[in-house]
This record gives C-alpha cells, structure tokens and sequence, in this order.
C-alpha cells in the first residue's frame, strides 16, 4: 500500500510540474557514478522507482576486509553494486550471499585500481539465486589500506536501475 501510494504521489507530482510548464535543472555538473545521474533533480527522475539503499565511505587500514549488507525481495529483486576506489591502493571487490564470510560468491573478486569505479547489476530468481541478504566485501591487497565510495541500489528489475 505504502509503494502503491508513493508511487501515485511521484506521478501526480510529475504531470503537475509537465502542466505548469515547470523546468528542472540538474545542480550537478558532471556525474561521479551512475546513481548520480538518476538521483538529480531531472523531470522523469521522478518516475523511476529504483532507490539508494544506502551510499557509504567504506575503509580499511589494510589489516581487514570491509563489509556491508543489503536485502532483496521479490519486489526488488534486482541490484546495482557501486564502488570507486579513491584512494592510493588497489582492492578487491567480492558481493556475496548469505554472510561476509560466504564461500556463496555472486561476484568477484574484482580488483579495483586507484581512481577506477566498477557497476555492478544483478537480479535474483525464485530459483537458485533467491532473493535475501547479500554483502559487498572489499579486501585489500599485500596488506594496504584503501579508500573506497560505495553505493548500493535496488529496483523492481534492472532496466529500472538506470
């Protein structure tokens, strides 16, 4: 009921800024990843009904792997997994089913170079690769630290992710 009326309130909105000949314009110059583009303040950004499930620094001394998790359902099944590393070491990138500590790789590993970003998307099924909990695991490499921006996204199926 709560994304029915969302949904019915973004639409509403968009038609009364389309009537009123209202303009939008976007208060970023250049996109640093891909959510940006989709998160900004165009017309039709308004429609889509992917969502930011969360957007996070995520570092390591270089002793230890970061983590995070993120779920899927069956209403949102499909996911975009976002990294750039910003700091001065390569990384690797892994998301994983289940636990941080999977051996259930969905992805990876990755390395990521400094200055390099990887996207990710993904959709799971009712069959093998369920919809639940996944995690993105960095891990650095030869024991250095890193500096990563990580950005999760989830939507009813990829063509919404942007």
């Amino acid at each position: 009921m709560k994304k029915t009326m969302t949904r019915f309130l973004s639409l509403a909105l968009a038609l009364c800024m389309i009537f009123t000949g209202s303009t939008l314009v976007s208060a970023t110059d250049a996109p640093t990843s891909p959510d940006e583009k989709i998160d900004g303040t165009f017309l039709f950004d308004v429609l889509r009904i992917s969502h930011i499930e969360w957007d996070q620094v995520a570092t390591s001394n270089g002793n230890r792997a970061w983590n995070d998790y993120f779920d899927t359902t069956e209403e949102d099944p499909a996911y975009r997994v976002w990294v750039e590393n910003t700091g001065d070491h390569s990384f690797t990138v892994y998301v994983k089913r289940g636990s941080a500590s999977s051996d259930d790789i969905m992805s990876g590993p990755h390395t990521v170079a400094p200055g390099d970003q990887i996207c990710l998307d993904y959709s799971t099924d009712n069959k093998g690769n369920k919809p639940g909990r996944r995690w993105v695991v960095i891990n650095p490499i030869g024991g250095n630290d890193f500096e990563a921006h990580v950005r999760v996204r989830i939507a009813p199926s990829t063509g919404e992710l942007g």
